[in-house]
């Protein structure tokens, strides 16, 4: 691993774990990923399902070959590019950096300065995964980012403020890469949030891959019955969306991370 010197010294930030799995949702859903969890997140989703991450710990985790290795938080931006990108890969490439949270743009200036490191050394092109609550922030780093995915958060499921318009200015940064849309649902969804839902998602591309994943309660089960699923899969075919999809995290089922 190169030596951090004073010159090379970029931003402080928080991590959560490094590690590689399988992605287990989303349209890239099955691929091999080097999962980047930063730390933090003010958005407070009642069905948040990674806690630990909310808050930013003393150390993080990195998890590979030789075993797991704990480092110190905050953590310079150098620092924790040389870890990923010393991850060992000898199983084959990953297809994704997936850079997740907590919620990784409420950390602006180092994820900026972290994924400038990394594509500079190399590493797989990034699949940010957010709320879609920071549009000025996403600005900030779209350049280095190949996959968006973003969910939208619905009142009535995610027990969260409602907000339309940051949804729409965000899908517009996002729609300049490859990006999908995700929401969430259970079977108190209310449909008005779903068809705000659609509407943010039409406004800005039609075409955009747009995801109904259900809510995947503590013991494993899924919050909404199927015959809700397809209830809101097609509102949003009829609401004028061309690629609508069941995607439930599959990661869970099978035990992965």
């Amino acid at each position: 691993m190169a030596t951090l010197t004073e010159r090379d010294a970029g931003v402080l930030g928080a991590l959560a774990e490094v590690f590689p799995t399988w992605q287990g949702e989303g349209i890239h859903v099955g691929r091999r990923h080097l999962f980047v969890r930063l730390a933090g997140c003010e958005v407070g989703c009642r069905f948040c399902d990674t806690p630990a991450a909310l808050r930013r710990p003393a150390r993080f985790s990195v998890r590979a070959a030789a075993g797991e290795e704990s480092h110190d938080n905050p953590v310079d931006a150098a620092r924790a590019a040389a870890l990923i990108l010393d991850v060992d890969r000898s199983d084959g490439p990953f297809h994704r950096l997936a850079v997740t949270g907590g919620e990784p743009l409420e950390q602006p200036a180092f994820l900026a300065d972290l994924l400038r490191r990394l594509r500079e050394g190399g590493a797989p092109p990034v699949l940010l995964e957010t709320a879609g609550t920071e549009p000025e922030a996403l600005a900030e780093v779209i350049g280095s980012v190949a996959t968006v995915s973003m969910d939208v958060k619905l009142p009535s499921v995610a027990a969260t403020t409602p907000g339309w318009d940051t949804h729409r200015r965000f899908l517009e940064i996002a729609s300049r890469v490859e990006a999908y849309v995700k929401i969430v649902v259970n079977d108190q969804v209310d449909p008005r949030d779903v068809e705000r839902a659609i509407e943010v998602v039409r406004a800005v591309d039609s075409e955009l891959p747009f995801l109904v994943q259900p809510e995947t309660r503590r013991d494993g089960g899924l919050a909404a019955k199927p015959e809700r699923l397809a209830e809101v899969a097609l509102a949003a075919e009829r609401g004028g969306l061309t690629d609508v999809r069941i995607v439930p995290q599959v990661h869970k089922g099978l035990g992965l991370p």
